[in-house]
C-alpha cells in the first residue's frame, strides 16, 4: 500500500514521473520545494525528447520545439485515516489533492491527468492512478474472471 509523502521524494533531482506524453515518452519531474508539513510544495515537469511526430512538441503559436520546456506547478495531497478495498487490494484515499499528486499503486508523481475514482461522490476521498497502473489493476481483476 503506497502512503508516500511529497517530502519522501528527493529534492531537486529529476525522477521518472508515472505520467507519458501523447508520443509515449516518459515525463521527468523534479521536486523544489516542500512545506514544513510535508504534503505541499512546488515542482517542475518536462519531457525531455519528444518523438518527432509528437503533436505536444511543437508551440501552438510559435512552432517552436519545446521538448525539455520545464512546467512549474505545486504538488501536494493529505491521505484519509481509513482505508477502502478495490479488486481484492487495499488502498489509503486522498482526502486533499491540489494539481498533482501520486499514483496509489506506483508511488510516482502523475502530472498529466490521473484516474481518479471518487468514493461516495468525493466525500470520502478519492483513489488516484496512473493510467498505466489502473490498465494493470483491470487486466489483473480481468484474469480472475471465466468466461462461461
Amino acid at each position: 500500500m503506497v502512503t508516500k509523502r511529497l517530502k519522501d521524494f528527493p529534492l531537486n533531482e529529476w525522477m521518472d514521473s508515472a505520467s507519458f506524453c501523447d508520443c509515449d515518452r516518459r515525463f521527468k519531474v523534479r521536486v523544489n520545494f516542500v512545506d514544513e508539513s510535508g504534503n505541499f510544495g512546488d515542482i517542475e515537469y518536462k519531457v525531455e525528447e519528444h518523438a518527432p511526430d509528437c503533436p505536444m512538441r511543437y508551440d501552438e503559436e510559435t512552432g517552436e520545439d519545446i521538448s525539455g520546456q520545464i512546467e512549474q506547478d505545486i504538488a501536494g495531497w493529505e491521505y484519509a485515516m481509513w482505508t477502502v478495498k478495490l479488486l481484492d487490494r487495499e488502498f489509503t484515499p486522498i482526502v486533499s489533492r491540489v494539481n498533482h499528486g501520486p499514483c496509489l499503486e506506483c508511488g510516482l508523481l502523475i502530472v498529466d491527468v490521473p484516474l481518479i475514482l471518487f468514493l461516495e461522490k468525493g466525500k470520502r476521498g478519492e483513489l488516484d492512478f496512473c493510467h498505466t497502473c489502473f490498465e494493470k489493476l483491470l487486466a489483473w481483476k480481468a484474469s480472475y474472471i471465466t468466461p462461461f
